[in-house]
């Protein structure tokens, strides 16, 4: 099987500017075959009948609690190291104050609101071109 016929990931995109502009990230426990260990954007494979977006929403409540709902941006890509078709969803937090409110047990082991200042200490190899021109766009209030 090759991995084009593996499930496509849904990773979501999820920004906050309270009280400085942030990304939301988790740190796998165990990273998939392929992936690199450290932190990433909250994310996994799409079930059947769902779409990217409603993949995205769904994993990122189960990997860290926080309730969002997804914005209209999205990016699609093979992933260079695992092969797999790749969806980014731009999500906003539904609440007021976001913050994560648990882990994964044996999935995920942190969460974190990174600073986009401080973002290659979390992602030292950078986030795929299109969502981190899309990401200092967005922090630099250019976009709503």
């Amino acid at each position: 099987m090759t991995a084009l016929n593996e499930p496509s990931i849904a990773t979501g995109v999820v920004l906050t500017a309270d009280p400085d502009p942030r990304l939301l990230l988790v740190l796998l426990t165990t990273p998939a075959p392929g992936m690199r260990p450290g932190w990433q954007l909250p994310g996994g494979k799409i079930e059947t009948g769902e779409g990217p977006r409603k993949a995205a929403v769904r994993e990122i409540d189960e990997e860290t609690g926080l309730k969002v709902r997804a914005t209209g941006r999205s990016w699609t890509r093979i992933h260079p190291e695992t092969g797999r078709r790749l969806h980014y969803v731009h999500c906003i937090p539904t609440g007021t104050a976001p913050a994560p409110v648990r882990t994964r047990p044996g999935e995920i082991s942190g969460v974190v609101w990174a600073p986009l200042a401080r973002l290659g200490d979390y992602i030292p190899h950078g986030l795929y071109t299109p969502v981190e021109e899309f990401v200092t766009t967005w922090a630099a209030g250019e976009l709503a």
